[in-house]
Protein backbone atom coordinates (compact mmCIF):
# COMPACT_ATOMS: atom_id res chain seq x y z
CA UNK A 1 0.00 0.00 0.00
CA UNK A 2 1.58 3.17 -0.92
CA UNK A 3 1.99 5.91 1.55
CA UNK A 4 -0.45 8.69 2.07
CA UNK A 5 0.47 12.24 3.15
CA UNK A 6 -1.37 14.69 4.97
CA UNK A 7 -0.29 17.45 1.95
CA UNK A 8 2.37 17.88 -0.62
CA UNK A 9 4.74 19.27 2.67
CA UNK A 10 4.76 16.47 4.65
CA UNK A 11 5.60 14.17 1.60
CA UNK A 12 8.82 17.09 1.24
CA UNK A 13 9.84 16.69 3.80
CA UNK A 14 9.54 13.16 4.05
CA UNK A 15 11.69 12.99 0.87
CA UNK A 16 14.65 15.62 2.47
CA UNK A 17 14.74 13.29 5.68
CA UNK A 18 15.12 10.04 3.01
CA UNK A 19 17.53 11.88 1.43
CA UNK A 20 19.58 13.10 4.19
CA UNK A 21 20.01 9.49 5.55
CA UNK A 22 21.13 8.26 2.43
CA UNK A 23 23.41 10.47 2.33
CA UNK A 24 25.01 10.19 5.64
CA UNK A 25 25.85 6.96 5.24
CA UNK A 26 27.75 7.39 1.61
CA UNK A 27 29.30 10.46 3.41
CA UNK A 28 30.16 8.50 6.20
CA UNK A 29 28.80 10.85 8.69
CA UNK A 30 27.92 10.22 12.06
CA UNK A 31 25.06 11.71 14.05
CA UNK A 32 27.73 12.76 16.13
CA UNK A 33 29.47 14.64 13.94
CA UNK A 34 26.66 16.50 12.79
CA UNK A 35 25.93 17.26 16.40
CA UNK A 36 29.15 18.95 17.34
CA UNK A 37 28.67 20.92 13.97
CA UNK A 38 25.08 21.54 15.03
CA UNK A 39 26.36 22.77 18.82
CA UNK A 40 23.42 19.65 19.66
CA UNK A 41 23.79 16.61 21.24
CA UNK A 42 23.40 13.44 19.12
CA UNK A 43 19.98 12.06 20.53
CA UNK A 44 18.62 15.72 19.13
CA UNK A 45 19.72 15.60 15.87
CA UNK A 46 18.32 12.14 15.98
CA UNK A 47 14.99 13.45 16.94
CA UNK A 48 15.49 16.50 14.04
CA UNK A 49 15.91 13.53 11.32
CA UNK A 50 13.83 10.74 11.98
CA UNK A 51 12.04 9.45 8.40
CA UNK A 52 8.72 8.48 10.86
CA UNK A 53 7.60 8.45 14.19
CA UNK A 54 6.31 11.14 16.96
CA UNK A 55 9.36 12.48 18.11
CA UNK A 56 10.04 14.51 15.05
CA UNK A 57 11.47 18.42 15.81
CA UNK A 58 11.30 20.98 13.50
CA UNK A 59 14.65 21.64 11.27
CA UNK A 60 15.43 25.50 11.24
CA UNK A 61 17.17 27.10 8.49
CA UNK A 62 20.50 27.04 10.18
CA UNK A 63 20.01 23.43 10.82
CA UNK A 64 19.39 23.11 7.00
CA UNK A 65 22.43 25.29 5.87
CA UNK A 66 25.00 22.93 8.27
CA UNK A 67 23.90 20.03 7.47
CA UNK A 68 23.96 20.91 2.93
CA UNK A 69 27.45 21.59 4.16
CA UNK A 70 28.66 19.09 6.15
CA UNK A 71 26.83 16.25 3.54
CA UNK A 72 28.83 18.15 0.35
CA UNK A 73 24.96 18.71 -0.94
CA UNK A 74 25.07 19.30 -4.31
CA UNK A 75 23.35 22.56 -6.07
CA UNK A 76 21.35 20.02 -8.18
CA UNK A 77 20.50 18.33 -4.21
CA UNK A 78 19.71 21.51 -2.80
CA UNK A 79 17.26 22.61 -5.40
CA UNK A 80 15.40 19.09 -5.79
CA UNK A 81 14.92 18.95 -1.73
CA UNK A 82 13.97 22.55 -1.56
CA UNK A 83 11.56 23.37 -4.52
CA UNK A 84 7.81 22.69 -4.13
Amino acid sequence: MPKVYADKYDKKIFAFRRWFSGKCRTQEVTQEDLAEALDLTQSAVSRKTQVKGNHQTKLTYRDLLILFKELNATDEEILSLMKM
